[in-house]
């Protein structure tokens, strides 16, 4: 038994860690091929609107087969790797978007965008729960190396897409990202196993303390519905995440056609806008401890930066109006990057308020509905983009009121979600602690 625990001891450094890193990387690869949708404005303008819609729908997709996938895995965790298999085979569906690129087939560009967010979404969730069994003694390393590898994801792919553009052009560039991410996944997929049940690197009185603290508060099971929370939870993830994703699919395009940018200047700000990103996954997760600074309606410090963000995030709505109208390259760069602080934080900070609003035990199911709100959100505003190039398209020029609906859009939802953000409170009926009860089985409630 000393053997094999100091053996899967060393393996998981040497094998298990490396294989979660090399699924994370890829996963954050979609968050850049906005490029691509820049480099085909100049192939053929009216393949963006299809390609800008498939990756919104990819985004929902995406949220709900993370939840699906968690669902499946908390009941048969050693069927990781073959999931990923599963998701391995639908990764390659993406070849169909350099195929429709090449031929002029929208609805292909479509679907190979949106039915990838199945694949990408399976292998979000199977990187997570990878790095979480095989670092539970440090769980916050664990999600560092995760949100660090999908940001990174995202930075290099960011500026790798921008070079094979300009290099080779939109259609062969497409391609490389097709069987790149699927070389990338496939390596990573072979390193798959969870751990033994019985192993733990922890002391024997670590993990009673963290078996302890997981399972703090009374589960709600399907009664957790019955609770306002719940909803406004749904509202501020989808408040937070939506309104950015519409850049993150056609930032360069927006830049280009209303701002006046060159391709190389808006290529290069979505780079940066993806080191905001990456620092806004880090950062809305270390602020939080320093944003606990009150009691009673300030009793959270997730709530009380949620706040902070929603109510920066309506500012920004306001200023990127202004900034089209004025083609103003600084105050459009100000308001997107807060769009995209607020969209990296608040995919953060959702997971923190989930446990915080509805203890620890829900926290999971309540951040997993969360997420597919958050899918609905960002697929809608990426179908509003969509909408106003599709008219850039057609006309043959880019205006401002192309992108009202949108820009409304994001005033109305930020207002909203800056308001669920005030009124959320702490579930009493999940929070209370079950030790406290006569029966502690209670904590199980109805399922």
């Amino acid at each position: 038994m000393t053997s094999l625990r100091v053996d899967l001891a060393r393996r998981r450094w040497a094998v298990y860690v490396p294989a979660t890193l090399l699924i994370m990387l890829p996963s954050g690869v979609p968050f850049s091929l906005g490029i691509l949708a820049s480099g085909l404005s100049d192939h053929d303008p009216s393949m963006v609107p299809a390609f800008v819609s498939g990756l919104g729908v990819r985004s929902f997709v995406s949220a709900v087969f993370v939840l699906l996938g968690s669902i499946l895995l908390d009941t048969r965790p050693e069927s990781i790797q073959v999931l990923g298999v599963i998701a391995l085979v639908l990764c390659a569906l993406h070849v169909l978007v350099g195929y429709g690129i090449q031929h002029g087939v929208p609805y292909m560009i479509y679907w190979g965008n949106s039915l990838f967010g199945i694949s990408n979404g399976l292998f979000y969730i199977i990187g997570v729960i990878h790095a979480a069994a095989w670092i539970p003694e440090l769980p916050r390393l664990a999600m560092g190396l995760c949100f660090g590898a999908l940001g990174g994801g995202a930075i290099v792919g960011a500026i790798v897409l921008d070079l094979l553009v300009r290099m080779w052009g939109v259609v062969r560039a497409t391609y490389a990202v097709s069987v790149t991410l699927f070389i990338l996944f496939g390596v990573g997929t072979v390193g798959l196993r969870m751990p033994p049940f019985s192993w733990d690197p922890r002391s024997e009185s670590e993990a009673m303390v963290e078996s302890n603290l997981a399972y703090s508060g009374t589960r709600l099971g399907n009664r957790i519905f019955l609770h306002h929370q719940v909803y406004l939870m749904m509202i501020i993830v989808a408040a937070g995440t939506g309104p950015a994703f519409g850049f993150y699919t056609a930032f360069s395009n927006v830049a280009r056609g209303v701002i006046g940018m060159s391709s190389e200047t808006a290529n290069l700000w979505f780079v940066a806008m993806n080191f905001v990103v990456l620092i806004g996954r880090f950062g809305g997760g270390y602020l939080v401890n320093f944003c606990g600074f009150g009691r009673g309606f300030f009793w959270s410090g997730a709530k009380n930066l949620t706040i902070l963000l929603m109510a920066a995030q309506t500012l920004a709505s306001i200023l990127v109006v202004r900034a089209e109208e004025e083609a103003s390259a600084s105050l459009f760069l100000v308001a997107v990057g807060i769009y995209f602080l607020t969209f990296a934080s608040e995919s953060t900070l959702a997971a923190v308020l989930a446990r915080h609003v509805f203890s620890a035990v829900n926290g999971g199911i309540v951040f997993g509905f969360s997420m597919v709100s958050s899918g609905l959100a960002t697929m809608a505003f990426s179908l509003l983009v969509a909408r106003g190039l599709q008219e850039a398209a057609t006309s043959g020029r880019f205006e401002v009121d192309m992108f009202k609906s949108y820009n409304d859009a994001c005033t109305a939802v930020s207002i909203v979600g800056f308001f669920a953000s005030l009124l959320i409170t702490n579930c009493k009926a999940a929070t209370e602690d079950f030790r406290l009860r006569k029966d502690p089985d209670q904590r199980y409630g109805a399922v």
